[in-house]
């Protein structure tokens, strides 16, 4: 199994966030909107702000420091899992923002193959939510390795989704987008090469009988 790493650097204490992150009082806000209207929901057995932070710690650990991108990692379930509106989230961080979540949020499908199509080609015409895609992907593969929540199910999905992901997400390539994204689909890639060997080695274990 993979450790899922060191906890979430993006800390309730609003004093620790300042002084850590240098953050202004945007990611703050973001912070309180997102704990406001995520109340209640989980994310497997933990509060779900533990993923919205998660994503973040990903944008983070990829040295991104543009405030967009870091707004919008905390924000990015705020449409679809909330009663938050794309107007919402315009009039209280900005179009940019609101255009970055809205391209992440999932179309409606008659399935998740069918959502996910539809909501590729929204995101591979933004750069920046190709970004905050792949961070909270990169997140959701790494929690599903983790010693806490250990999960077949979704490893195996994310792995068999893998070439849809990546050729739905990419964009035709120039140099800014090339430059925004090389980071964190580097990330990306050696997060996959883990999943692949983790299910390399679960395979030798039932080769050798010992499931």
């Amino acid at each position: 199994m993979v450790n899922s790493g060191k906890e979430w650097r993006f800390m309730d204490d609003k004093e620790r966030i300042s002084a850590d992150f240098n953050m202004r009082f945007p990611l703050s806000k973001c912070l309180d909107f997102a704990s406001k209207h995520h109340k209640g929901q989980l994310y497997g057995s933990k509060p779900y702000m533990y993923h919205l932070k998660k994503v973040s710690d990903v944008a983070l650990d990829c040295d991104y420091i543009d405030e967009s991108i870091l707004m919008s990692c905390l924000l990015h379930d705020i449409i679809e899992d909330t009663e938050i509106t794309y107007e919402d989230v315009k009039e209280n961080f900005g179009e940019e923002v609101a255009e970055i979540v809205y391209c992440v949020t999932d179309e409606l499908g008659r399935n998740r193959k069918e959502r996910k199509s539809k909501t590729y080609k929204k995101i591979r015409n933004n750069p920046k939510s190709i970004v905050v895609k792949l961070c909270d992907r990169i997140s959701n593969i790494t929690e599903s390795m983790g010693n806490d929540n250990y999960n077949l199910k979704l490893m195996k999905m994310y792995l068999d989704e893998h070439n849809e992901f990546v050729n739905g997400i990419s964009t035709d390539i120039n140099d800014d987008s090339l430059d925004l994204t090389t980071k964190v689909w580097i990330k990306y890639y050696t997060v996959i090469e883990d999943l692949e060997k983790e299910f390399k080695k679960l395979d030798n274990i039932l080769k050798e009988g010992g499931i």
